[in-house]
């Protein structure tokens, strides 16, 4: 899928996007404690040169028995496949040849959908989370990280960001970060269903809190998705034919736009999310921002943003991953409210220290709120890359009339207004599917570094990462010469 600009806007795309960015960085100190990935933007009078990734590890190269033996080689003699990321006018590369590409069989390989074989290799601790247990991939990452923070300290001085850091291959899973965006809804078939055939506003409000939060458990891993490659798609369904579409419309910065919808159009799903990150001395936050906007069929507008995630023991310690900061719910169309808090763990004290609550353990309130007579300040204010946080419900400014409370942890149930809407043990996910019939070439599938990566031939993924990531600031360069003759 040919791009012509750095970033193209869906219909779907809110209009307030860039804009409201733009201005939040201009009014928003960061917080000390993170090094945002804006806080050093590329300067226009650099050359197009210094947006090239510093390697942080040299990439090993196959040997001739992985290259000579190999089943998986769709030719010796053609560069690539006819879907390729890369041009097809380059030459034959010996040492990265075109993949075959996935089988049916394989693409619809059935997706984990039992607790434990989601969360394998990783337990609950004592205070609530989830800490690695998974030796391989402990193994595969260590020094990784500490690397990250040394060339992230070099970048900052020559005004690059840590995504101008090409990572090694051993520590990814062979799926796109664009597929990742979709196990959050995972519960989808379930909630969303339930959530169109009421005609009780307020309970449908209820449902679709139950759906955003139900799926959180399913994005713990240990392993980084692949980015998504500008112009990058998926085309996905679920079991009763809902249809998924998601395209990653912008590099800088990373956005990526999706759509879901049901046959018999009930509710309409989309939005986009702009992928953030966050590194503290010893921590990781990375999250999505931007609105989930879900219209049902006789108007009713409910949006809401996802939490962010935190991976703790980047440098040392345990390796640990928890759900942080807020979940914001609106109803554009009844003035309802909700907040969500992640995390209700905390400790005190100095010479005796008292800990109660879990990492795990989530706490909130659904409310009446004044009338929202402005969506597009109110979604400047929660969803964009510097939106708010509440750390105490107490202080809720906007709040008419509290309905009911929310609690449960990501890890275990929720329960709504004294309801229980999920429990982990006995609701069961129903993971997307791709479909296999009217695909884009720009689909997840076709990406050769994940196709190798999923083949265990990590070396040649690692060799067509390098090729793609060379591909992508041509295309870049390209299009910036493009920018300066307008």
């Amino acid at each position: 899928m040919e791009q012509t600009a750095d970033s193209t806007q869906s219909q779907y795309s809110y209009n307030a996007q860039r804009d409201d960015d733009a201005e939040l960085d201009q009014n928003n100190e960061q917080d000390p404690q993170f090094i945002g990935t804006d806080t050093y933007q590329e300067q226009p009078d650099q050359p197009i040169t210094q947006t090239d990734p510093i390697e942080i590890a040299k990439v090993e190269e196959p040997d001739d028995q992985e290259l000579n033996d190999n089943p998986y080689i769709m030719s010796r003699s053609i560069p690539v496949g006819p879907y390729s990321f890369v041009d097809f006018r380059q030459p034959y590369e010996q040492k990265s040849p075109p993949p075959k590409y996935f089988s049916d069989e394989l693409l619809l390989t059935p997706l984990p959908t039992k607790k434990d074989e989601i969360l394998r290799g990783l337990e609950e601790q004592k205070h609530g989370g989830l800490v690695c247990t998974d030796q391989e991939a402990m193994d595969r990452q260590r020094g990784v990280l500490m690397n990250v923070v040394k060339q992230l300290t070099v970048n900052l001085f020559k005004g690059l960001t840590i995504t101008h850091i090409s990572l090694p291959i051993k520590i990814f899973e062979p799926r796109s970060s664009i597929q990742r965006i979709v196990d959050m809804w995972s519960f989808g078939p379930k909630f969303l269903r339930q959530a169109a055939d009421t005609t009780d506003h307020l309970e449908r409000f209820r449902q679709v809190i139950a759906f955003a939060m139900s799926g959180l458990y399913i994005c713990s891993s240990q392993y980084k998705p692949f980015n998504p490659i500008l112009g990058e798609t998926l085309q996905g369904e679920f079991n009763d034919g809902t249809q998924i579409y998601c395209e990653h419309t912008s590099h800088h910065p990373p956005i990526t736009n999706f759509h879901m919808q049901p046959q018999d159009k009930s509710f309409n799903f989309y939005g986009y999310y702009e992928f953030t990150a966050n590194m503290g001395a010893n921590s990781l936050k990375s999250g999505l921002r931007g609105p989930n906007n879900i219209v049902f069929a006789d108007g009713q507008h409910i949006r809401f943003r996802t939490p962010d995630f935190l991976l703790g023991g980047t440098v040392m310690g345990d390796r640990t991953i928890e759900a942080a900061g807020n979940v914001f719910f609106e109803d554009l169309t009844n003035n309802y409210k909700a907040v969500v808090i992640l995390s209700t763990y905390k400790k005190s004290g100095f010479f005796k220290k008292s800990e109660s609550g879990k990492r795990d353990q989530f706490t909130g309130i659904i409310y009446h709120c004044k009338p929202i007579e402005d969506p597009v300040k109110s979604a400047k204010k929660l969803y964009s890359k510097h939106a708010i946080e509440i750390s105490d419900l107490n202080k809720i400014k906007d709040m008419v009339k509290p309905i009911g409370d929310i609690n449960g942890s990501f890890l275990y149930n929720m329960t709504i207004c004294g309801k229980k809407y999920w429990d982990i043990d006995t609701d069961v996910p129903e993971r997307f599917k791709p479909v296999l019939r009217y695909v884009a070439p720009s689909d997840w599938r076709y990406r050769e570094d994940l196709i190798w990566l999923k083949y265990n031939y990590m070396k040649i993924a690692a060799q067509w990462k390098v090729r793609m990531e060379e591909q992508q600031r041509h295309d870049r360069r390209l299009r910036q010469k493009q920018k300066d003759k307008k």
